[in-house]
């Protein structure tokens, strides 16, 4: 749905809807192997896919049309995740590299007489390396706090930071 202001009409806006579909496909593989006590290497290899129909907006003076697209990510995660053995505050930390390739269909798009196109991906590859930190800490009888923390660095000049945490209670 997409809201217009349209000052020739009573009101001065319209609602332009359409319906689409999207369909995607998603699977990975991965291959473990124990380094050492307390020292993995993860290696994941991975891949998705996602088809857009395309659709005409209707309900506006000028509806836009979008044309159908396909776009396509294949990625591969070499990690080293490090896990404390024995220790009365059980934490991991994992540090890794991924790398992404992006490919598919540009997005058309024509409103009113106006054509034009644009494609939503580069279709260069991504490098994007990572570094996270996962922690668990008994509150007591039958509840447990969870911290989860990530900071990565892209090659498309991005940089992200997240933290998760959770409380959680046995019954």
């Amino acid at each position: 749905m997409r809201q217009i202001q349209n000052n020739t009409i009573a009101g001065g806006w319209e609602t332009a809807t359409a319906a689409y579909d999207q369909s995607f496909v998603a699977p990975s593989l991965s291959y473990a192997r124990r380094l050492q006590p307390g020292l993995m290497m993860d290696l994941e290899l991975g891949y998705v896919a996602l088809e857009t129909d395309g659709y005409t907006e209707s309900g506006a003076t000028n509806n836009a049309t979008f044309g159908a697209r396909t776009t396509h990510v294949a990625s591969l995660t070499p990690k080293l995740s490090w896990t404390t053995i024995d220790s009365p505050i059980p934490f991991d930390m994992s540090a890794g590299v991924q790398f992404r390739k992006y490919w598919g269909d540009p997005v058309s798009v024509t409103i009113g007489a106006a054509n034009g196109s644009f494609v939503d991906h580069d279709n260069g590859i991504e490098a994007r390396a990572f570094v996270s930190g996962r922690v668990e800490y008994p509150l007591g009888d039958s509840w447990m706090f969870t911290g989860f923390g990530e900071a990565g660095l892209s090659t498309y000049r991005t940089v992200n930071l997240s933290a998760d945490f959770l409380i959680s209670r046995d019954f």
